[in-house]
């Protein structure tokens, strides 16, 4: 096998899961040339990465022109893969990979909490992959899995992200250097669903008690529609003064920022496989409505705070929304004891 695409039209945290399929294959392939197809959002963590030849970044969105799909289906063709291997399971990208001439065409029928074979899978790929539901024990595994029955072989690879860029060090050290000789702890509050969310203002709490105790560096990453959630949490804060940097630090960026912190505070979302991946020592991670059996695989250096409500993951919650267990049942004591125990240890 001398060449191959795999594409994952996924969110950041399935795409920085999903690179551990692709050491995968650069173990078993040191030679081939492995190209890699996703949306937008999460390029920013494959760029530069050395397990990559090639970077296809699709505009991939609900209506996107034909246009779009048949220039990145030529842009594809131009690499003349031989094979191509969906973990998204989407009809557009197997699409792009028919109009490019691959000749083989893999995808799995099933991934994690998903459907069972689509009617268009036999005629866009030519070999489907059969896996029961609930199949997988993880994440990482849920993408390894495919790759290594599309092309026999074993074994298990490491998550990573690419490699810092001097820009980026660089942005991070002009913000460390506010801090001076302080602690430095960063938090990701919002996750791209409300129900993994922790109440904001217990959020506000801890920061109070850690500016208090501590008289720490506090600084709050996200995405730019995540800056005015953060600044009505911030709000709420008597004591502590975190610089609220939404919007304004590309990926890459905070993943810098992030490895130099002393203690990453986050929900489950991209921000924990980004921290995990980024060299951070100390990290927790707060899970409310998803178990957190599986997905940590890409942060195994992460502290889980849970309360593994019977509901969970939460497909069917018996409790209205301003009275989820899975989110109260995680208190202020727990996770301000469990950040300062951390930081205590060197």
């Amino acid at each position: 096998m001398n060449s191959i695409l795999i594409s994952n039209l996924n969110n950041l945290g399935d795409v920085i899961c999903s690179t551990a399929a692709l050491d995968l294959i650069r173990r078993h392939f040191p030679y081939a040339r492995i190209g890699v197809l996703v949306k937008p959002d999460a390029a920013e963590v494959l760029r530069r990465h050395p397990l990559i030849d090639y970077l296809h970044v699709y505009q991939y969105k609900s209506g996107s022109s034909i246009g779009s799909l048949w220039n990145m289906s030529w842009q594809v063709r131009d690499k003349a893969y031989e094979m191509y291997i969906s973990l998204d399971r989407k009809p557009r990208s197997a699409l792009i990979a028919f109009l490019a001439g691959i000749k083989t065409r893999i995808t799995p029928d099933c991934l994690h909490l998903t459907t069972q074979g689509r009617w268009w899978m036999p005629y866009l790929c030519n070999r489907v992959l059969h896996f029961p539901p609930n199949s997988f024990h993880s994440l990482v595994d849920m993408f390894e899995e495919p790759v290594r029955q599309a092309l026999g072989i074993d074994g298990k690879g490491e998550t990573s992200i690419g490699p810092f860029g001097d820009t980026d060090k660089e942005r991070a050290r002009n913000i460390l250097a506010l801090s001076g000789d302080k602690k430095v702890i960063g938090f990701s509050v919002r996750a791209n669903a409300a129900v993994k969310n922790w109440p904001p203002e217990r959020f506000a709490t801890v920061m109070d008690r850690l500016a208090v105790s501590l008289d720490p560096f506090l600084y709050v990453t996200g995405a730019p529609g995540d800056r005015e959630y953060v600044e009505a949490l911030l709000e709420q804060c008597r004591y502590a003064s975190p610089v609220n940097l939404c919007g304004y630090l590309t990926l890459m960026e905070m993943a810098a920022l992030t490895s130099k912190s002393d203690l990453f505070i986050t929900l489950d979302t991209g921000a924990v496989h980004v921290a995990g991946n980024s060299g951070v020592k100390r990290l927790i991670c707060i899970f409310t409505a998803t178990e957190p059996e599986g997905v940590l695989e890409s942060a195994k250096q992460a502290t889980v705070l849970c309360t593994n409500e019977p509901c969970c993951p939460c497909t069917d919650c018996p409790h209205d929304e301003s009275a989820r267990p899975c989110q109260l049942g995680i208190s202020v004591d727990t996770v301000f004891k469990t950040a300062v125990d951390l930081l205590a240890k060197d």
